[in-house]
């Protein structure tokens, strides 16, 4: 056998795995290749038969090429004659399919994700499921997992095998949606209670603190069946709240009856209190929100 001819059965071969030839066509063909090399003494029938195999085999190529490329085929001027192919249409029968890869398979954005991260659909979830969506977390402890997530570092509290709430701190990089509002740092007080009016300005300790936080202002919406029982508490940095802190600290003490400098015998009246008095509540407003929590119980610390 001619080495043309063994070239001939490998590209019918070819042709046949790439699903251009049926079976019994490459049989057809084969035998046509077999029988011309057996008379190739004779010249004009050998020549007549391979040239009959190069044109069905320019076709299938051909036609290969056409259905591949997404050409137009209601337009005839489109469509290349086999001399016109180029080697890289030529090739296209050899060409490995692609199969999904991670590589090629389409990821989450980070944007995505801390939005997800921020909803109220966390609250509930599992802890595994948690890190499934989001990713490995920053840190990890019993009852707590941290990440980072589109320039926010989100804090998760756990109990057992639920998600019971989460804190996000708010600056020039992280900007979360709460709910479908964007909140920046440079969102006020003002501004969300215009959105959603009746939260209300909570503190968890206005004198006497202890060991405990500097005292801040909160503008806390407590959840109710509305929102699934899942509260919000927006609050505000300590140097932002000194002033209007005082000042309710100055209210309490004159309901109290107390002076200025004088200690209270309960501490009780400075501590979770809400409704402050109308010059403390006059420089809330234009407050700035500098962290979000979101629970599944109540807001903060403090439940009443």
């Amino acid at each position: 056998m001619s080495d043309d001819s063994l070239s001939q059965l490998e590209r019918l071969n070819r042709l046949r795995e790439a699903g251009a030839l049926s079976d019994s066509e490459f049989e057809d063909q084969k035998q046509a290749i077999l029988a011309g090399n057996s008379q190739s003494g004779s010249g004009r029938p050998s020549f007549l038969m391979g040239a009959g195999i190069v044109a069905v085999i320019g076709a299938t190529l051909l036609v290969l090429v056409w259905t591949q490329s997404g050409t137009n085929r209601a337009d005839p001027a489109a469509v290349a004659s086999p001399a016109e192919l180029s080697q890289g249409e030529l090739a296209v029968l050899d060409a490995p399919s692609q199969s999904p890869t991670p590589e090629n398979t389409p990821t989450v954005s980070a944007g995505d994700r801390l939005t997800f991260a921020t909803s109220d659909q966390v609250i509930g979830t599992n802890p595994a499921y948690l890190e499934q969506r989001l990713g490995i977390p920053r840190e990890k402890g019993a009852g707590f997992l941290v990440f980072e997530l589109g320039g926010c570092t989100v804090s998760y509290s756990a109990s057992g095998s639920r998600i019971t709430g989460f804190t996000v701190d708010v600056g020039p990089s992280c900007s979360p949606t709460i709910r479908g509002n964007r909140i920046t740092s440079r969102t006020t007080f003002g501004e969300l209670l215009r959105r959603e009016s009746w939260g209300r300005f909570t503190s968890d300790c206005i004198y006497s603190c202890g060991n405990a936080a500097d005292p801040v202002m909160d503008l806390s919406y407590r959840g109710s069946h509305a929102t699934n029982f899942i509260s919000i508490r927006y609050s505000t940095s300590a140097d932002q709240a000194s002033d209007a802190l005082t000042l309710w600290e100055q209210g309490v003490r004159r309901d109290l009856g107390l002076s200025e400098y004088e200690s209270p015998l309960d501490y009780e009246p400075f501590n979770c209190v809400s409704n402050p008095p109308a010059d403390a509540r006059r420089l809330m407003p234009r407050m700035t929100v500098r962290s979000i929590s979101v629970t599944g119980d109540e807001v903060g610390p403090c439940s009443s």
